[in-house]
């Protein structure tokens, strides 16, 4: 009995072990301490304003929104445009963020942390 009683548990033990995935890298919505631009917020501000180019059919302002993930290692995954209503600067935003610098990484409990982001970027019509 005692014999079949140590199987058993073996048996549950090691299908408890196999059931757990092992921990993914969690995407927070908030850190204590928020991911930031390597290069610092001006210097990103600089870096989209020397890189966007406003599409020439854009007569009014227009924000556009970007989503995206720092990684715990500050990469940057997941860019996609989670608002904007002219296809032209959606198009004009992701491929300049695409090559935007890496990033600070959030950080909770001292540890970094993957976060999501959303950064608005805004198009002025061309002055004639």
């Amino acid at each position: 009995m005692k014999k079949f009683f140590t199987l058993t548990l073996i048996m549950l033990w090691t299908c408890q072990v196999y059931a757990y995935p092992q921990e993914k890298d969690s995407v927070y919505k908030r850190a204590e301490i928020e991911p930031v631009p390597s290069v610092g917020k001006d210097s990103l501000i600089n870096f989209f304003e020397s890189k966007i180019h406003s599409p020439s059919n854009l007569f009014a302002k227009e924000r556009v929104f970007l989503y995206f993930i720092v990684r715990k290692d500050g990469t940057i995954t997941d860019l996609k445009v989670l608002h904007g209503n002219n296809e032209d600067c959606n198009r004009e935003a992701l491929r300049v963020a695409e090559t935007m610098p890496a990033w600070i990484p959030g950080q909770i409990n001292g540890k970094n942390v993957s976060v999501e982001c959303v950064l608005p970027i805004l198009f002025l019509p061309k002055k004639k």
